[in-house]
């Protein structure tokens, strides 16, 4: 059965390109800096000019694009705020985590942060800043792929198996951020096994 339920879920993805693409545009859009145009899009993602018009069409009336005619470039709508909201709003795993967040940040005294990862990003979901922290306000949604350099980043790492990381900081790299990022994967892996003895992991001054 389950393996029925897999080849239907292959064929159902094999028959829907124009979904396919629809995502790969958003997607794009979704990456600095943010807005692009027809032919630039064309070039990104190889789409066929005549298909992503078509595509492109479909998305703005519905509200997820929004053409700028100045510019002659596209950008994610607002439409995707509303439905971010209601992400947010509707998460149970971000109202269960709350309690904890706060707990960490008021026995460390540091901003405390609930990531997941989708993909190669960090995105955060929710935040909540210690006593003595320094205050810096991350939106949630934000994204972050720099996974050296975080203790989120760090948290996820410390606890993939060894072939996963090296993929993932294959595509990534080591980019230095600031003189006190991690640039080494010998300073990388003596950091991961301090986050996988304590529990927890911290960044200062890292980004």
């Amino acid at each position: 059965m389950k393996q029925n339920l897999s080849n239907m879920k292959n064929k159902s993805l094999a028959k829907a390109p124009a979904l396919e693409r629809g995502l790969m545009v958003m997607e794009a859009l979704a990456e600095d800096p943010y807005e692009m145009g027809l032919q630039e899009l064309v070039d990104a993602l190889n789409i066929p000019m005549a298909s992503l018009w078509r595509i492109m069409k479909v998305l703005e009336a519905r509200g997820y694009v929004i053409f700028d005619r100045k510019r002659h470039t596209y950008r994610l709508g607002f439409r995707f705020m509303y439905m971010g909201s209601i992400v947010l709003g509707g998460s149970h795993f971000r109202s269960n985590a709350r309690v904890y967040l706060r707990r960490l940040s008021e026995a460390t005294g540091e901003t405390s942060e609930l990531d997941v990862r989708i993909r190669d990003q960090l995105v955060l979901m929710d935040q909540v800043t210690g006593p003595n922290a320094v205050y810096l306000y991350s939106h949630p949604g934000s994204a972050m792929p720099y996974f050296h350099a975080t203790a989120p980043g760090k948290v996820y790492l410390a606890h993939m198996n060894a072939e996963k990381m090296r993929l993932v900081l294959a595509r990534l790299g080591l980019a230095r951020l600031t003189p006190k990022t991690i640039q080494s994967m010998e300073d990388l892996e003596k950091e991961l096994e301090r986050v996988r003895a304590s529990g927890f992991a911290v960044d200062v001054e890292e980004m």
